[in-house]
Parts: structure tokens; C-alpha cells; sequence
């Protein structure tokens, strides 16, 4: 007869079973069937729908009860007890049959359990590939930072010229960088690549030991090129000029060697670069200050070749070449320096210098056509007469442009060709006295030394000979004297070599040429005074002295800039300069003034310039606290305003202007960037800067030693200041 099939498991479902038969009253039958036992039919009270739950009732009307086996079940109803035998454990299975929804829920027993087993295997695997990612990290950390401070060390090493210790910190800075390569097969290294969240930190992490590896096999062919120049405190040794010639053929022995150093490192440095931005803070980090180390490390690998490239042809290893050498006098300011008032024709021959005879620029009296410079030149500048008048021939802070015109100058005047200009000032000679040592000229009490050769040249001169003739005679022998230690080659050659390093650092050296494959590699070496490999975001602000004098020896400028970024990229700058004149009010001389004019003695009339970004959108200039009637106009591709300033001894004024740069940041969701440069004015009083950029609302600035909504730059302004500010997001 159709009926119910019963199925539990154990005491604990028969128990349940029976509480609930227990609370039955209806007539209901109850059937069931036991074939293989051989029970009987039983019928009672039907059960409740939580009895039937509970006994797993199958309403498809089997006709048989599967019982467990060996177990023993009393089920009770309202009229009697029946006794239930289970079957034996080898009775034959129950007939195949539909299994109900209520069953398909049910977890069975070896499933959980082997749930529990695969569970617990992942488990142990998570945690030994975490337990072999924390060895790993930590172990990178430890190894990569070993390598930079033993690749730190062996920097300091080799420009101090202790070559054995520099050789043994690259060596232990390729074992660690082999190391940690090591560590990059390890299994969590393995897993992390293949992870999609985790892929591009693993990517990252490769990239920077691989960036560590070309970086300490540049080490090599760099402790070979030190030892053969004798490399030493920054500078070359004694072999490389021996009297009073360079050694041209051992620059060409170290030029392949520096060459592959060169190499080495751009591709780090490209490598680097091409390295996506890491999630985590640390490796992002670390990501950056090999960013940093790589890059200044590729570019002074780089300057090494092309001075080893330039010299030769520089100096005449390819055939003669001549030089005009102008003097510029600072204290009478100018844009590359100071008035060109001395000048002299300087012949190179095989690695020898010779310096001819030192004249006047009252020699030079022929004028430059307009159509021979840029159009903006002549707009700009010619007005001011810098194509009549030698004087006013570097008006512009862009010395190429002004070297060709003082070498159009010199050609027709004394009709002979030249193949560039060198100019060198007082400053320049000071930091180039370190390698020739003090000296005496004859009719001038005081040995001149490089720490008083700037007073003598920018005041004593002017002061203790009354007229032009004998202050030109008395410079001309200072110069001559100089040179002559020169030349003999009695000179300390890694003292020199820095003082050369140091005077076109500071940009009181400079060095047009004609010769373009050279004058590219002058441009490499910041040497040729150009403003155009600095890109649009360039500030520069220049003195050009009105006076008729040398007041600008008494000169003293602060200049203070605030660079705020907007939301949407634009870049709002306002440049102040504080001035102040500290030159007494007389006597009339040439040093002070009022010689050749009306002038008060003392009394600093200049043109003030401010040269900005291209494409800047200029405010009004403001004269203590007026605006004034400025000239606006452009140099290059760079808008330029002035105002003509009058500051009477012992006073003081302040210049202003405000300008907005669109888009001169780079800013999205992400981040953003800035790089904006400073070019300094060379000055015999160097100029104070303070330099703060401000991040956008809701960025942070990041890089560049700074972390926060502001950096500042606070410095003596002697050297470009180039800012690479990156902006990321507060939150």
C-alpha cells in the first residue's frame, strides 16, 4: 500500500522523532513497509508537518523504510509502541529512486569532512606563502638597501680618489644586488607575479633589482676610467695637464670607458622610468629614490663624455682653433655677468693654450646689421644700442645670442675670424686661483690670492689708479700674470679642474663656439650660458646697470618666489626682489660714479628685468608698492618686463610682479607634476632665494625631500634651482 518512507540517522533523530510523534491526536494512519526485514505493516496516527521533518518523510509514496544499521528506534504513537529493527549492515542497497528537494539540501557527512581537509591544505598553503612573502620582503629590503649604501659609499669613495675602497664597496654592492636577484625565484615571488591585484608590485619589485644591477656594473668601467685620469676630490690628476698641455691621448684611452658607464646608466635610468607606480607606500618609496640616485648618476656619467668628447676639439686636437676671451666687470652688472671692458685672443694647439695680447673694448667700434641676429634680439635690444655698442652686446641673459654678436663685432673690426667666445670674470678667475696658487704684480703692494682677487679686481682697481688708462694696464698685468701661471703649467691640476667645474656651476664661465657637434656638448655640460634647454617654465631676473659705473660691486638682492598650483593645472607665481644699495655717497670715481654723467655718486640706476615662462600671462610690475611704467617685451620665447629703478646709497627697494602660467602643471585624480627652473644672474654678491611652491587643495607634495601642502627652497641662489615637484592626493 502506498505510504511514507521513514529515514534517520542515529539516536539523535529518532529522539527528535519521538517528541514529535508524542504530541499527535488525529486518526491518520501511519504506514510503512520493511521488506527486507521482514516487519509487518503497522499503521497509527499521521504525523504533523514537524514530525515529518523531522522523520524525513518522502511524500512520493515509497514503499519501503531504509533504517541505519545496527541501530535500534522506538517510535511512538498515541495507541502503542512499535519496535523497529534496523537491517543488517550487508543487506543489499535500497532500490534506486528520485531524491526528494528536502534531501538535495541535506550536507551529507564525508563531504563536510572533505571540505575540512581542502580547507585546511589551502590554509597551510596561505600561510606558507605568506610565512615566504615576509622572508622575501624582508629580505629585498635588507639586501637593496645594503646596495645603495654601499653604492653611496663607493660615490664618495671615487670622487675622494680612494679607489681600493670604492672598489670594495661596488663589489659588495653586487652581492647584494645578486642576492636579492636570488630572492626573485623564490615561490611567493612566483605567485605574487600571477596574483592580478598583486602582479604590477612584483613587476616593480624586479625592475628595481634590475635598475641595482646595472647600476653596480657601471662600477667597473668607472674605477678604470678614475684610476687612468687619476681621479681625485672631483677633479682629474697631475696626467692629464703636464706643462701646460692637456694629454689628449689619454682622454681618448678613458673616453670608451666612460662611454660605457654612460650606458650602463641611461639604461637604469630608462629602465627606472618605465617602472609602473607601485600601491605600497614603502616600494613606492623606494621606487623614487632610485628614480633620484639613477638619474643624477646618468647625468654626470653623461657630462664625463662630453667633456671627454669636447676637449680635444676644444682645445685644438683637431686643428687650431681661437678664442675671443672677454673680461666681464661685474660691478658694472649685465645680464651674462658684467661689461665686457677687457678682452684678449686666446689660441689652442694640440691641447696648449696661449693667451695674446690684452686690450680695451674701445678697439672695437663695428656695428651688427639687424638681419644677422634673431628678430626678437634686435627688437629688444637693438633699441637699447646692443648692436652699436660693444657694452650693450649682452644685454640678454642668453649668452649664445650675445657671444655672436661680440664675435661679429671683433671679426669686423680687425677682420679676422674667430671660433668663439669665452667669458671669464672675477669671480671665475677666484675659483680658478685654487689651482694656481697667489701671486705678485708688479706696482701693486698686495700679493693677490683667490680670496681677495674679486675685491682687487671689482674695487681696488677702481679706487687706487685714478685714471681708465692705469686701471686697464694694472688689470691687463693681473690677467696676464694669471695666465702665464697657466700656461707654464705650474699650477695643482685637480684644484684647477674643480675651480673650472665650480666657475661654470656658478655661471661666471661660459663658452660659445662655432663648431656645433662642440657647441652641443658644451650644452650637455651647462657651459654655453644657453637659456633654451630649460624648457617654457623658466624665471630668470636680471640687472642691467644704467649707471655708467661699477655701483653693482655694492649690490645686495633677495628675491622671493611663490608658485601656488590650481585645480585645474593653471600656475599663479608672484616674484618679489628686495634691493639694496650699499655704496657710500661719494667721492665721485669710476667705482661710484658720476664721472661720465650727472649721477650722484653712489646712486644704483639700473634696468630690472624679470624673464617668465612662455605663454605667461604677466600682471602689473609694482615699484614700491606703484605701478610704474613698465616695458614689456620678449627674449626668445619668453615674455620679459622691466622698469628702470633708481636706489640713492644706503637705500632700499622692493619689485614686484605677479603672473599665471595656464597649465603649467600637469594635475588629474591621480597626481600631478611641476618642474619650474630658476636661472640665477651672475652677481658679485650672490643673490638670497626662497623659493615655496604650494600644492593644490586636496594634494600633497611628494619628492624632492618634502612631504606636505608646501616646499621650500631656501638657499644662496648661485647655481640653477630646478624644482620637479610631484603632487598626490590627500586622501
Amino acid at each position: 500500500m502506498p505510504g511514507h518512507a521513514l529515514r534517520w540517522e542515529g539516536d539523535a533523530a529518532a529522539a527528535s522523532a519521538r517528541a514529535a510523534l508524542s504530541r499527535e491526536g488525529g486518526p491518520a494512519p501511519l504506514a510503512w513497509t520493511q521488506e527486507e526485514s521482514g516487519a509487518n505493516e503497522g499503521t497509527g496516527p499521521a504525523p504533523s508537518e514537524e514530525a515529518r521533518d523531522a522523520i524525513s518523510f518522502d511524500e512520493a509514496g515509497a514503499d519501503d523504510v531504509t533504517l541505519p544499521a545496527r541501530e535500534e528506534v522506538r517510535l511512538w504513537t498515541s495507541e502503542e509502541e512499535t519496535r523497529v529493527k534496523t537491517l543488517p549492515r550487508a543487506a543489499p542497497p535500497a532500490p534506486q529512486r528520485r531524491r526528494t528537494q528536502q534531501e538535495s539540501r541535506r550536507p551529507k557527512k564525508p563531504a563536510r569532512r572533505g571540505l575540512r581537509i581542502v580547507a585546511g591544505v589551502c590554509l597551510l598553503l596561505v600561510v606558507l606563502f605568506l610565512a615566504d612573502l615576509a622572508y622575501v620582503g624582508l629580505s629585498l629590503r635588507a639586501e637593496l638597501g645594503d646596495a645603495a649604501t654601499d653604492l653611496d659609499s663607493a660615490r664618495t669613495d671615487l670622487q675622494a680618489g680612494r679607489l681600493p675602497d670604492a672598489r670594495e664597496a661596488f663589489e659588495s654592492a653586487s652581492a647584494n644586488t645578486e642576492s636579492a636577484e636570488g630572492l626573485l625565484g623564490r615561490p611567493a615571488m612566483k605567485i605574487l607575479g600571477a596574483l592580478p591585484l598583486a602582479g604590477g608590485e612584483a613587476d616593480a619589485i624586479r625592475g628595481i633589482v634590475s635598475v641595482a644591477n646595472l647600476v653596480t656594473d657601471a662600477g667597473r668601467p668607472g674605477l678604470e676610467a678614475a684610476q687612468l685620469l687619476e681621479y681625485d676630490d672631483g677633479a682629474v690628476g697631475s696626467t692629464v695637464y703636464e706643462d701646460g698641455r692637456i694629454n689628449l691621448d689619454l682622454l681618448a684611452e678613458a673616453q670608451p670607458l666612460l662611454l660605457e658607464v654612460e650606458s650602463l646608466l641611461q639604461e637604469a635610468a630608462r629602465q627606472a622610468s618605465e617602472i609602473a607606480r607601485p600601491v605600497l607606500p614603502p616600494l613606492r618609496s623606494a621606487l623614487e629614490d632610485a628614480r633620484a640616485r639613477v638619474s643624477d648618476a646618468a647625468s654626470v656619467a653623461s657630462g664625463g663624455v662630453s667633456l671627454m668628447r669636447s676637449l680635444p676639439r676644444l682645445t685644438g686636437g683637431s686643428g687650431p682653433r681661437k678664442y675671443l676671451l672677454a673680461f666681464q666687470a661685474l660691478g658694472e652688472a649685465r645680464a651674462t655677468g658684467g661689461v665686457a671692458g677687457l678682452f684678449g685672443v686666446l689660441e689652442a694647439r694640440n691641447g696648449k693654450l696661449r693667451l695674446g695680447r690684452i686690450s680695451s673694448y674701445r678697439t672695437i667700434f663695428a656695428t651688427v646689421a639687424p638681419n644677422d641676429v634673431p628678430s626678437w634680439y634686435d627688437r629688444t635690444y637693438g633699441i637699447q644700442g646692443a648692436l652699436d655698442e660693444w657694452p650693450q652686446a649682452n644685454l640678454s641673459p642668453n649668452f649664445p645670442v650675445g657671444a655672436r654678436v661680440m664675435l661679429e663685432m671683433y671679426e669686423q673690426s680687425f677682420g679676422r675670424r674667430l671660433d668663439g667666445v669665452i667669458a671669464v670674470d672675477a669671480v671665475a678667475l677666484a675659483s680658478l686661483m685654487q689651482g694656481t696658487g697667489s701671486f705678485d704684480v708688479a706696482g701693486f703692494d698686495e700679493t693677490i690670492t683667490s680670496e681677495n682677487v674679486v675685491r682687487i679686481l671689482s674695487n681696488d682697481a677702481y679706487v687706487d689708479f685714478p685714471t681708465q688708462r692705469s686701471q686697464n694696464e694694472f688689470l691687463s698685468s693681473l690677467i696676464r700674470t694669471f695666465w702665464d701661471r697657466i700656461e707654464s703649467g705650474d699650477v695643482d691640476v685637480q684644484a684647477l679642474a674643480q675651480g673650472v667645474g665650480d666657475a661654470v656651476g656658478t655661471q661666471h664661465l661660459k663658452i660659445f663656439v662655432t663648431d656645433q657637434k662642440v657647441r652641443q656638448e658644451l650644452e650637455a655640460l651647462e657651459a654655453d650660458g644657453s637659456i633654451e634647454r630649460f624648457g617654457t617654465n623658466l624665471q630668470a631676473v636680471f640687472t642691467n646697470n644704467y649707471g655708467v659705473n661699477k655701483v653693482d660691486y655694492y649690490l645686495q638682492r633677495k628675491i622671493d618666489t611663490r608658485i601656488e598650483i590650481g585645480q585645474g593645472g593653471d600656475v599663479r607665481v608672484k616674484t618679489e626682489v628686495r634691493l639694496r644699495n650699499d655704496a657710500p655717497a661719494g667721492p665721485r670715481s669710476d667705482l661710484l660714479g658720476g664721472v661720465e654723467n650727472d649721477l650722484p655718486p653712489g646712486t644704483n640706476r639700473q634696468t630690472l628685468s624679470f624673464l617668465t615662462p612662455t605663454g605667461a600671462k604677466l600682471g602689473a610690475l609694482r615699484v614700491d608698492g606703484k605701478t610704474g611704467g613698465s616695458i614689456v617685451y620678449s627674449d626668445s620665447k619668453h615674455p620679459v618686463v622691466w622698469d628702470v629703478i633708481t636706489i640713492p646709497p644706503g637705500e632700499k627697494s622692493v619689485v614686484s610682479l605677479t603672473y599665471v602660467v595656464r597649465g603649467g602643471a600637469s594635475l588629474d585624480n591621480d597626481g600631478g607634476a611641476l618642474s619650474f627652473t630658476l636661472l640665477p644672474q651672475p652677481m658679485l654678491n650672490v643673490d638670497e632665494l626662497t623659493a615655496t611652491v604650494v600644492a593644490p587643495g586636496g594634494y600633497e607634495i611628494v619628492g624632492q625631500d618634502s612631504s606636505g601642502e608646501e616646499l621650500v627652497i631656501d638657499r644662496a641662489f648661485d647655481r640653477v634651482v630646478t624644482i620637479g615637484a610631484r603632487f598626490e592626493p590627500t586622501s
